[in-house]
């Protein structure tokens, strides 16, 4: 259930080359190219045959990516796109004549009967000025309701917010304004600049920016930023023509230019600021713990905090209590909870298997007659549902008590987050809990992976089942399968004992492991290799496997086979979604005797016999049963009647997993209450935007549906670590469980925790602070260069008035676990901006030199820090450099979302977590980040001063404080 790969963008570092300079290309396992390299003048293009085109203009990235799809009105099905031709790359022509440079790639997607749907071709000339033209030159050759959709450029904004424009329509209207720092709106037409575009000029810090189009595209200009499917990391304005309607046999030429121009490179001057002596600021309470008013996650049903905690020490054992002959599961939640109060407080605590004694104190009861009775006497019951727990801290013991081991292990994961330190040290924070979950069914789906086991494992027991997610969707095709050994894939295949890793992980953590193996379409992994050709419905396109061909259910059945003696499941998923999306669909299996309904049926039914006859629980993806109109997206039968028949036809004990990722109200879920009331059981699946999260979920608990299921679409192998960019896909997680037990109400940009930093702590099992670290502040205000205020000459970017941070707090201002000395925003200056290239008018420092007046040690030094616009991740822009009085340095580079982000960035690095979040004038939020650098044990003397540098990309770094811990 992949979204079209038409909303991702390409974020590739790239040099200026030399004009004219010779082009490159990357090529696939299978040969085919997959991105042309060209340069002309200042500016580099990178065409990727998944992303369009990126544009690169004097060391500036402007545009994300392009796109062109033919499809059907409503979206459910695919006629034409780019990466249905997978040799269009290799076909490529690039001419060089007068200086200009011309790539054409021309259509060649075959349709059921070897012709093409459309025919026609894309072109991009380049010139030395600076100007690119794009064309699409296309016909429609089948008799059929369609629209295209041409994306121009996905136009990263940083170079022209808060400038002027002025444009004109082919309607002969006129606009003009400024282009605001904060989103127009999350409606299209209320965010439009200009459409049906001949012609706009648009300021720009680089240079003017003058684009133009012809009249049969009608292109328009809208500011994508608060789009419900925006990426607050990935700020674009798109251009383009948008669902265009489009007749067969018609001939269709769409034209648009950019011209980028020169840039005026004396804007901004270098200069480099040093200082002589920085002051400092000692403090006794450099870093200080977090205390005990620690969010919960999931929010309980019922809690009372209560003001009686127990306090602990490290000079005698804790003692937990499990009661006489207690299970091996028991056991295993006791242990869990010795290991985390040890590994992360240094607490020394013992195990008992007996009931606690009366005037037991510093105790811990894990269920039992005792922690019942205890919970009892304090007004709490234990809830009904299986799942649910009752939970009573006082001055003197802590109960637990449930109906069931795996209710008595979610009554302890809260128990984990109940412990903390404040200023007094290690304590149980007082509190009487009665909690059950909203949803039976509560998961999280994923892929399997190369060298993959560790990371699983550590996501099962540390993101999944610590926030009481019940069950996980194994996405498992690319296992090493015995009877595939000849399809084992070189980058995702899974070797089997790693997988048996995963299992064993999955069952000491009571986590339910359902297969997914992909039986229809989506079956690239049955044709890894070119293997199994003969079984594929569409052999120039291998994505569906045929399914009236016998040879299909032979080759399926045994990978079954050993997926189920491998898994031992109750439930199979066996995919089924998108099955027309990709290749000619039926093909092979085409016959005046069945339609594409009968072909979907009768494969399903061969497959649930099978499953039926093992007493194993058929689940599926749900979008070829829903058609337009029955819910917002995941919507493709043809029409309202194939969908009804195809219901209709389909077994009621097939459990659904209904997709859906549009960011929608509960209400505009529609399909959710359809297929409950048509007797199926049927599970909400969300993917990782928070609104689609909370709200699917919402409509789930309404509709009282069997569960939610959270989809990780990150790659075929599971890796989080290194893999920044995807993290929000594993912190969504967080949020997952949160909503799925809790059904709360709460908007996810109002809760009371953040995903991002709870998944970033457990992750990297990061230790709480248990008491307060002494340091120094460095009072920079010297070398200060920008106030807070923003438009007001001279201020901090200086666009329109609303892009500011008078929210910013002054003076000593605790921000997480971190003091930091701040000057006041609303009075001085309180930052350093260095150079960059899209600086306002100014002088900017390539440098900053903070030189202690007196040499001091520290431990660790924390930054608070950002960068005034984003960039390509991983590109470097600048970076810190401290040295000590032994002539000893330690370097760190400024590297764009792993460890410095823009101010409207939402995301988090290892080392760099959010600080501050505020908000401009505008109400816009703004984020600072908290970047620390951990000084070697091997350097033993004081620091002497620290440089930080700028790289001079779009992307300056700003420094607002610096805390020195010792």
């Amino acid at each position: 259930m992949n979204l079209l790969s038409s909303c991702s963008m390409l974020a590739t570092t790239l040099p200026v080359c030399a004009f004219l300079a010779m082009g490159s290309v990357s090529w696939s396992d299978e040969g085919h190219k997959t991105e042309i390299i060209e340069s002309c003048g200042d500016t580099t293009i990178v065409w990727d045959i998944n992303q369009g085109i990126t544009i690169t203009t004097h060391g500036v990235l402007v545009s994300k990516g392009t796109s062109f799809w033919v499809m059907k009105p409503d979206w459910s099905e695919r006629i034409y796109g780019i990466s249905d031709s997978p040799s269009i790359l290799d076909d490529a022509v690039v001419s060089v004549e007068n200086g200009e440079k011309t790539i054409t790639l021309v259509f060649s997607p075959p349709d059921e009967d070897g012709s093409l749907p459309v025919e026609g071709e894309l072109s991009l000339r380049m010139r030395p000025d600076n100007s690119l033209t794009m064309s699409a030159r296309f016909k429609l050759l089948k008799e059929t309701d369609a629209i295209v959709e041409w994306g121009v450029a996905r136009m990263t904004p940083t170079a022209f917010l808060g400038a002027s424009y002025a444009g004109e329509s082919w309607d002969g209207n006129t606009v003009q304004g400024k282009i605001p720092s904060t989103p127009l709106s999350s409606e299209v037409e209320e965010s439009t600049v200009v459409k049906n575009l001949k012609s706009l000029n648009l300021g720009s810090r680089l240079a003017p920016i003058e684009i133009s189009a012809n009249e049969q595209s009608r292109v328009i200009f809208f500011d994508y930023r608060a789009n419900r499917w925006a990426k607050p990391e990935e700020p674009i304005f798109w251009l383009g023509s948008m669902e265009r309607s489009i007749t067969a046999g018609e001939d269709y030429y769409f034209e648009a230019t950019l011209d980028f121009g020169e840039i005026d490179r004396t804007q901004t001057h270098s200069v480099t600021t040093r200082t002589n002596g920085v002051r400092l600021l000692s403090t006794e309470e450099a870093l200080v713990p977090a205390g005990l008013n620690q969010p919960l996650i999931p929010t309980p049903k019922q809690v009372e905090f209560t003001g009686s905690d127990l306090r602990l020490s490290d000079d005698a054992p804790l003692a937990i209590y499990v009661g006489e002959n207690p299970s091996d599961q028991i056991q295993s939640t006791a242990r869990f909870l010795q290991q985390e109060a040890k590994k992360f407080y240094n607490l020394e605590s013992e195990i008992h298997a007996e009931s606690a004694p009366p005037s037991a104190k510093r105790a811990i009861m894990l269920g039992g007659k005792s922690a019942a009775e205890r919970c009892e006497a304090s007004g709490l019951e234990i809830p009904e549902h299986n799942e649910g727990y009752a939970l009573v801290v006082d001055e003197n013991v802590v109960a637990v008590a449930a109906n069931t081991p795996k209710g008595l292990q979610h009554g302890t994961m809260t128990l984990t987050q109940l412990i903390g330190a404040d200023l007094r040290g290690v304590a149980i924070r007082g509190a009487r809990i009665s909690d059950y979950p909203s949803l039976d069914f509560r998961g999280v789906h994923f892929h399997s992976g190369k060298d993959t086991a560790d990371e699983i494992c550590k996501a099962l027991r540390d993101l999944i089942a610590r926030f009481k997610l019940n069950t996980v969707v194994w996405e498992c095709s690319y296992i090493n399968w015995d009877n595939h050994q000849e399809g084992v894939h070189p980058d995702y295949g899974m070797p089997k004992d790693d997988a048996r890793l995963v299992v064993d992980a999955a069952r000491q953590n009571r986590l339910e492991l359902i297969p997914l193996i992909q039986s229809l379409g989506h079956a690239e992994w049955v044709f890894t290799n070119r293997t199994n050709m003969d079984i594929a419905e569409d052999p120039e396109t291998p994505y569906a496997v045929s399914p009236s061909n016998p040879d299909t259910y032979k080759f399926l059945f045994s990978i079954y086979e050993e997926a189920v003696e491998l898994f031992d499941p109750q439930y199979f998923h066996i995919g089924h979604d998108e099955v027309s999306m990709l290749g000619r669909f039926p093909f092979r299996s085409k016959s005046p005797d069945k339609t594409s309904t009968d072909l979907i049926i009768d494969h399903i039914n061969v497959l649930k016999e099978w499953f039926d006859a093992r007493k194993i629980n058929v689940m599926m993806w749900g979008d070829m049963f829903l058609a337009s109109g029955e819910a917002r997206d995941a919507t493709f039968a043809h029409s309202l009647d194939e969908a009804r028949d195809r219901r209709q036809r389909l077994s009621k004990d097939i459990v659904i997993t209904d997709w859906h990722y549009s960011p929608e109200s509960p209400e505009n879920y529609p399909s959710i209450a359809l297929w409950k009331k048509e007797g199926f059981r049927v599970i909400g699946a969300s993917w990782n935007t928070p609104l689609n999260i909370q709200n699917l979920a919402r409509a789930c608990i309404d509709a009282n549906a069997y569960g939610m299921l959270q989809t990780t679409w990150a790659g075929f192998n599971f890796r989080i670590n290194g893999n920044e960019s995807q993290w929000s896909q594993y912190w969504a997680y967080i949020l997952a469980a949160h909503y799925f037990w809790s059904g709360d109400a709460t908007p996810p940009e109002e809760l009371h925790f953040e995903a991002r930093k709870v998944f970033l702590r457990h992750w990297f099992d990061e230790k709480p602070l248990l008491q307060p670290k002494s340091g120094t502040f460095l009072e920079i205000a010297s070398v200060a260069n920008r106030s807070g205020i923003d438009g007001q000459g001279g201020g901090w970017l200086d666009y329109d008035g609303q892009f500011d941070l008078t929210d910013l707090p002054a003076g000593q201002s605790r921000l997480g676990e971190t003091q930091f000395y701040l000057a006041d925003a609303q009075q001085e200056n309180v930052c350093v901006l260095l150079r960059g290239l899209l600086n306002p008018d100014g002088e900017f420092p390539d440098q900053v030199d903070l030189r202690l007046v007196e040499p001091h040690n520290a431990s660790e030094i924390h930054f608070l820090i950002a960068a005034t616009y984003n960039t390509q991740d991983g590109r470097k822009i600048g970076s810190i450099e401290v040295s000590f009085e032994d002539n000893s340095t330690v370097t760190l580079d400024l590297v764009y979302g792993e460890n410095i982000f823009a101010m409207h960035d939402v995301r988090i690095g290892r080392t760099s977590t959010i600080a501050w979040d505020g908000e401009t004038r505008s109400g816009s939020a703004a984020h600072l980040w908290d970047l620390s650098l951990d000084i070697p044990d091997s350097i033993n003397s004081p620091c002497s001063s620290i440089r930080v540098k700028s790289d001079n990309t779009e992307a300056a770094p700003v420094l607002f404080a610096v805390t020195l811990v010792d």
